[in-house]
């Protein structure tokens, strides 16, 4: 972040409470798969251990797809070991993949509806 890493529309979205870091995570054009035809992403979503437990991981997702969205784009895609996270927040796995560093892990699916109201 502070060699200018990120580019065009990526971004770090940080939520914090009472001067503590609640949570955060990225969005981003890349997250390391060997596959790079989908984009964008959402990377390292972290929720601070006192905020766990809260819904604060669906409101950070929620922030990021309203981002997202905003910016037209039509679906959204998150690389994970879990299962069973993010499809309570309307992710589909829909396959396994490859990072850069040979692990197989989940990549989920967010289709977004970018109809103008």
């Amino acid at each position: 972040m502070n060699n200018h890493f990120f580019s065009d529309w990526e971004r770090v979205i940080v939520g914090i409470s009472d001067d503590d870091l609640a949570c955060f995570c990225t969005v981003s054009k890349e997250d390391g798969l060997t596959d790079n035809t989908f984009t964008p992403f959402i990377v390292y979503v972290f929720v601070g251990e006192t905020y766990r437990g809260k819904r604060v991981s669906q409101q950070l997702l929620s922030y990021a797809e309203t981002y997202l969205k905003e910016l037209e784009f039509q679906s959204i895609y998150i690389v994970s070991g879990e299962i069973g996270l993010y499809e309570k927040y309307g992710y589909q796995k829909i396959k396994d993949c490859v990072t850069i560093h040979e692990f197989t892990e989940n990549l989920f699916e967010k289709k977004l509806d970018v109809s103008l109201d």
